[in-house]
């Protein structure tokens, strides 16, 4: 089974428990699996399409292995979560088929046929970020039946859910409803038509239902349909269990009267680029309703509404509510509005409302709750929108409270002398001239006033002028915007004013744009589910420009990090009004204590256990900061750092840190570099590090990379200082990912010592070359070792160090996976390697006696740290092996010494005989006897380079001789 999921998903399918048995469906065979989910891969990573508790299928046995008529008995499926996604790319998580392709184009004869089928306790969700449509089913019960082996036949199904939501394009047209649905399809397979037969669907208590069909033609991607829709039962009060927050416990003795009218159509072909043509009509007449126990009904509600589309293009669809009215006790609202086009909509309203909000609650249950105030409305409007001809519709709309009052059990402070006037007109019908105010605005909470004032006109050049002034506790603030999941507190004191133009804004004049005034902060306090401690400010300043915005007089708290704030944003104006805008600014930091460990996050590990780890910092694009930090101690995971300081650049994403100093594991460091999370899956840094009289011992404690490419360190005595580059990828724990990892510097050990007692290198050492008095440890001094790291390999360059009082110069290279590879080149005396050594040398070379002068050892290391492989050269590391080494050296040493010897004498020799010839052909004449004489001579003691010679020598004497040499 796992092999053919693998072959026919791209997906990741998971199961608690797979059964196959006779007994359980018996005389079916049944097939159940427990706990199935299947997860995306790639662009839906870790999406579940689908979950279930349990998974059934009930199947006849005989038939399934020898009919080509297969009929399912049954499948069930309880708690199954469906999540649907389709991606703004137009990519869907659904589509988890493996490519099945097949040269065989046959039609294949099997059928299959289901008797029933059905879904407890399922949960739908449809997300389609391409159209904005969302969908949202809950406590989905749902179960049918059809015979799918006939061409012709009726689907039977019935479903109850709870129907959460229901949007498009952000816009929520249904939530938290009941739905209930019976419905029975003619199918005809051959046509690809489904028909309505028996049908009715309940949203609450409002019930209709549907005629006509729907048919998909083979191999075309249109969808056909004719369908018709209209209610079965008129009553108001059944619409009025759509009303959001009416539908509720006690809804059935609400008082009700009046009749309703709801049908509509939708006729034509869907697909991508149409829509069929649809009308929707609702008519409410003559009606009313009236919460038990209270005095006062909303009556007279007459309502008229349509919703049509005669051509399936979405720009030409017509709103109209050519009849609105009601009355709230003895406060009507009347009304009428048609829009006529959604692209260019042509606009034409009348609405105006008078309400006294003391009334309502005579009418409304609202228990707890007191409301007072006048409020009144008044909207005229008459004409097209059209912004690219710059026009707009005439209107003429005001809307004001007054002596408003708010108080209730969810909001106890109370908002007092609550008031505010807004209009807006607009008399000639050009765009420009459209003009939006707020005259006034005020209100008092808590004895804190609020007051202010809005103009807005030209939305072709938006030109503003407004001013706010007052305080706010946040803390009772709250009590009356209804804020999930964070707590806010504290007082803020302020006032602002700004007037301008957005043509002045995006050319950056900021004198064309007066703006000022200033804010405090007291014991400000935020606090959410994503911060493991409330963000607190003491108190702080600030100050506005058009220019910028000064900051002074921070003092903030998290957990138990401090900070103090000083500095300047500027083009804040811009920033908020302005697209892909960046807001800049200066700030200088000063911290007693910063403890980033608090604000690392709960985390699983790789090896499924939970811990605290940090997860990639993203960094805005359209921040541009520059940050002088300055703090006494920062806590980072293992690491302690004092007197920390530098500057911290950010912009487009970027961090670069220059100048980074502070003291830690007792040593002195200075970094500067920068930090690149643009590409957050694969964030990377390049630094360049200065680093000052470190202990080994503490920096393999609290590096990773060193606990990795040197582990030798651990055992390791002394300290080191290094002038290092590097770079490389960050994990998504933002640790560095050794496998990227490049670099190069220099390493300066001034004194350090590798102790025998703790490290198996020197132990392994010592093993192998046997010294009559073995050292116990290594030692560097003054020692610079060059380094290189690429991708997550380290090579060391030459570098000298001893063993015991033995000169070592050592070299190689280690890897991210523990292996070594390192030369060791050892000069000893001879009589300090064991006396078996030195009894195997003198056999091998032939002296019969021990050697005791210097010898060189040429090791190798391999293996890893803790389980280290010494050889010498390609000789195995034995006693053998290292007589044999050494005799070799030693017998290459006396034939060269020898062959020295020979040379000397052959030069002796040869002048010798230079000096004889002269003095012999110097007395001679050219008689033939005496030169062969001499010939002979020459044959004995000269080589042949040097006969030539002499005999030329003996030609030009040209003397007479009387004797034979």
């Amino acid at each position: 089974v796992d092999r053919q999921i693998e072959q026919s998903v791209k997906a990741k399918v998971s199961y608690q428990d797979f059964d196959l048995s006779l007994i359980s469906g018996f005389p079916n065979l049944q097939l159940s699996v427990e706990n199935i989910s299947v997860v995306g891969l790639g662009e839906f990573e870790g999406d579940t399409l689908f979950s279930a508790d349990n998974f059934a299928i009930k199947v006849n046995p005989f038939q399934a292995l020898f009919s080509d008529n297969l009929n399912i008995r049954s499948i069930t499926s309880q708690r199954p979560r469906v999540t649907v996604l389709v991606a703004e790319s137009g990519a869907a998580n659904y589509d988890i088929s493996a490519d099945t392709s097949s040269t065989d184009t046959e039609p294949s004869s099997y059928q299959f046929g289901i008797d029933h089928w059905s879904l407890q306790d399922a949960t739908i969700v449809y997300h389609d970020e391409q159209t904005g449509f969302y969908l949202e089913l809950r406590e989905l019960n749902h179960e049918g039946s059809g015979d799918f082996t006939q061409d012709l036949f009726d689907l039977e199904t019935s479903s109850q859910a709870q129907l959460v939501a229901m949007s498009y394009d952000g816009v929520e047209y249904i939530s938290d409803k009941k739905l209930v649905a019976e419905v029975i399809l003619e199918m005809n397979l051959p046509e690809s038509k489904y028909t309505f037969k028996d049908n009715q669907v309940s949203i609450n208590d409002f019930a209709f239902g549907f005629e006509g069909w729907v048919s998909m033609p083979e191999n075309s991607e249109d969808l056909l349909l004719d369908i018709s829709f209209e209610t079965r039962e008129n009553s108001f009060q059944n619409l009025l269990s759509c009303v959001p927050g009416m539908y509720r416990e006690g809804f059935e003795d609400i008082k009700s009267e009046g009749l309703v009218t709801f049908n509509g159509m939708a006729k034509g072909i869907y697909n991508e680029d149409k829509i069929p043509a649809f009308r929707l009509a609702l008519q409410v007449e003559d009606a009313m309703f009236q919460y038990p126990d209270l005095p006062t009904a909303v009556s007279d509600i007459n309502i008229d509404l349509l919703l049509a589309n005669e051509d399936g293009n979405l720009d030409n669809t017509l709103i109209d509510i050519s009849k609105l009215h009601l009355a709230f006790g003895s406060n009507p609202v009347n009304g009428s509005l048609r829009v006529d086009g959604l692209t260019n909509p042509e606009v034409n309203a009348d609405i105006t409302a008078r309400l006294d909000l003391g009334e309502l609650t005579s009418m409304f249950p609202l228990e707890g709750t007191t409301l007072k105030g006048n409020y009144n409305l008044s909207l005229k409007a008459d004409g097209t929108y059209d912004s690219i001809n710059q026009t707009f519709p005439v209107v003429d709309a005001s809307m004001e409270l007054r002596n408003g009052y708010i108080k209730s059990q969810e909001f106890p402070e109370s908002l007092e002398q609550f008031q505010f006037i807004s209009k807006v007109s607009n008399q000639t019908g050009r765009l420009p001239d459209t003009r939006i105010e707020v005259p006034e605005f005020s209100f008092v909470m808590d004895q804190e006033p609020v007051s202010g004032h809005m103009v807005l006109t030209n939305p072709d050049d938006y030109t503003w002028d407004f001013s706010l002034e007052g305080g706010v506790d946040l803390a009772k603030l709250t009590h009356i915007l209804s804020l999930e999941d964070m707590t806010l507190a504290g007082v803020i004191r302020g006032n602002l004013a700004s007037s301008g133009k957005m043509s002045s804004l995006e050319a950056e004049k900021y004198a064309d744009i007066p703006t000022s005034g200033s804010f405090e902060v007291e014991d400000f306090s935020y606090a959410s589910q994503d911060l493991a401690y409330p963000f607190q400010i003491k108190r702080g300043k600030a100050s506005f420009t058009p220019r910028q915005i000064e900051i002074t007089q921070v003092e903030a708290l998290m957990g138990s990090t401090d900070l103090k704030a000083e500095g300047a944003l500027t083009n804040y104006i811009n920033y908020i009004f302005g697209e892909n805008e960046s807001i800049n600014g200066t700030l200088e930091l000063k911290s007693n204590k910063i403890d980033l460990n608090e604000w690392m996050t709960e985390a699983e590990s790789d090896s499924g256990e939970e811990g605290e780890t940090l997860t990639v910092l993203e960094i805005p694009t359209n921040v541009n900061m520059n940050l002088q930090a300055n703090a006494g101690t920062v806590l980072y995971d293992n690491m302690t750092l004092t007197n920390a300081r530098g500057q911290i650049i950010v912009k487009d994403g970027v961090a670069e840190l220059r100048n980074l100093s502070f003291n830690s594991l007792g040593g002195g460091f200075l970094i500067s570099g920068i930090y690149d999370p643009r590409n957050v899956r694969q964030p990377i840094f390049n630094m360049d590090l200065q680093i000052q009289e470190v202990a080994f011992k503490e920096a393999f404690q609290t590096f990773n990379t060193v606990k990795v490419l040197a582990p030798i360190a651990q055992f390791v005595d002394g300290d080191f200082s290094t002038n290092f580059k590097i770079n490389g990828e960050l994990q998504q724990n933002m640790m560095p990912n050794l496998s990227t990892l490049n670099g190069n510097g220099l390493v300066n050990v001034v004194t350090a010592a590798l102790s025998g007692t703790d490290s198996k290198l020197v132990q392994g050492l010592a093993g192998l070359t046997q010294f009559n008095s073995a050292p116990k440890q290594f030692k560097l001094e003054d020692v610079i070792m060059a380094i290189k790291i690429r991708n997550g390999q380290m090579d060391v360059a030459p570098f000298e160090a001893s063993f015991g009082d033995y000169r070592t110069e050592i070299s190689g290279s280690t890897g991210i996976d523990g292996n070594m590879n390192f030369n060791l080149n050892m000069e000893v005396p001879a009589g300090v390697v064991g006396t078996s050594v030195n009894q195997a040398i003198a056999t091998l070379s032939g002296s019969g006696q021990e050697v005791d002068d210097k010898i060189n050892l040429n090791l190798k290391l391999a293996g890893s740290y803790t389980n280290p492989n010494f050889s010498l050269g390609s000789q195995e590391g034995t006693t053998a092996g290292v007589a044999k080494s050494v005799a070799q050296q030693k017998k290459q040493e006396v034939e060269d010494s020898a062959k020295v010897l020979v040379e000397q004498q052959k030069q002796q020799l040869t002048q010798s005989a230079k000096q004889q010839l002269d003095s012999l052909i110097s007395n001679s004449t050219e008689d033939s006897a005496a030169a062969e004489g001499i010939k002979e001579v020459a044959k004995e003691l000269l080589d042949d380079e040097n006969l030539e010679g002499v005999l030329n020598l003996f030609k030009k004497k040209k003397k007479d001789t009387t004797k034979t040499p």
